[in-house]
């Protein structure tokens, strides 16, 4: 048996194909063995796992980037701390990237940052939390598109003071087929005139933004509001879904759908509610407010309590309205 286990090792170097190579991560320190640091340098890719016997790992430098194709997983017990990180993100992720059951904080830039296809940020009933971060997630692409992308189930925000998480939640940017599911995201500061804003989807294609609460904690009822608008959708072309969201307590409008996005639908949300629909809890400015923008549709929604108009259109045209 030890003979043949040898040579189907060696086989697989011949061949050229990664053998995966998972690794626990030990070590809480910055640096050395059995960190962080250590497996990520370590895995090489083709579905590697990185799992956690520690509970904090706390970091004084940058991460190396993780490799295409691996799977982290903190089980919802570790914290990665980048507080003595000076302008650095927290994880920076690739193709096939999955990362699920952390909790990030300290990080002066981005939380969790994405760079590639198939990327995935929390799954169903294993998430992430994120606080205290220059942004929260951002997954985009600076080359191709970026394809196929899911961040799902997240915690963003900290009520805090000193711990929010600044000028955008969750970011979705340059791509095409996302998903946007069951996150919620709270308590976004802003750091320039136009940012807090909880969800922004922008130059992006066939995007789902779909049963997160935005500007509530996770009771649907307690005010938490994100500093700018709760969702935003900039220069998105085709396919952009908002569904089934509860997006209210937001400094300023609820949903704002503005530069030249195309046939956005807005289906079953309720804005400036709580998640019964049955109790005020209004955005700072408009409810809906869409801007340059053609072929919106606006269908069973509950509009109410906002401090601005319920629906506002500024230089758009076509669309379909239905309230309630």
């Amino acid at each position: 048996m030890r003979w043949n286990k040898l040579f189907l090792l060696f086989g697989a170097v011949l061949s050229g194909r990664a053998v995966a190579a998972d690794c626990t991560v030990t070590s809480g320190a910055n640096n050395g063995a059995g960190t962080l640091r250590k497996c990520l340098n370590n895995v090489v890719g083709a579905g590697d796992e990185i799992t956690f016997s520690v509970a904090t790992v706390t970091l004084t430098a940058a991460l190396p980037a993780v490799p295409a194709d691996v799977r982290i997983d903190g089980a919802g017990t570790v914290t990665i701390d980048g507080t003595a990180t000076a302008g650095a993100m927290g994880l920076v992720l690739t193709d096939d990237d999955v990362v699920v059951g952390l909790h990030l904080e300290g990080f002066d830039s981005i939380g969790i940052y994405g760079d590639g296809d198939r990327i995935v940020v929390g799954e169903q009933g294993n998430g992430n939390e994120l606080v205290n971060t220059g942004q929260g997630i951002v997954l985009t692409s600076t080359g191709a598109v970026a394809d196929d992308l899911s961040i799902v189930d997240n915690v963003v925000g900290a009520l805090t003071p000193g711990s929010e998480v600044h000028s955008y939640g969750i970011q979705v940017a340059f791509a095409d087929d996302a998903e946007i599911r069951g996150n919620n995201v709270f308590a976004v500061d802003k750091t320039g005139a136009s940012d807090g804003v909880g969800i922004a989807v922008t130059y992006s294609t066939n995007v789902t933004v779909e049963a997160n609460i935005i500007g509530l904690l996770a009771d649907g009822a307690t005010a938490a509001g994100n500093e700018g608008a709760g969702i935003r959708v900039i220069e998105s072309p085709s396919g952009t879904l908002l569904r089934n969201n509860v997006v209210s307590a937001n400094g300023e409008d609820g949903v704002q759908i503005t530069a030249l996005s195309v046939g956005v639908q807005l289906i079953d949300n309720r804005i400036g509610t709580d998640t019964a629909g049955m109790t005020g809890v209004g955005n700072g400015g408009d409810g809906v407010r869409i801007s340059a923008s053609d072929d919106t549709i606006v269908e069973r929604n509950v509009i109410a309590d906002n401090s601005g108009s319920g629906v506002k259109m500024l230089n758009a045209q076509g669309g379909d309205w239905q309230s309630g």
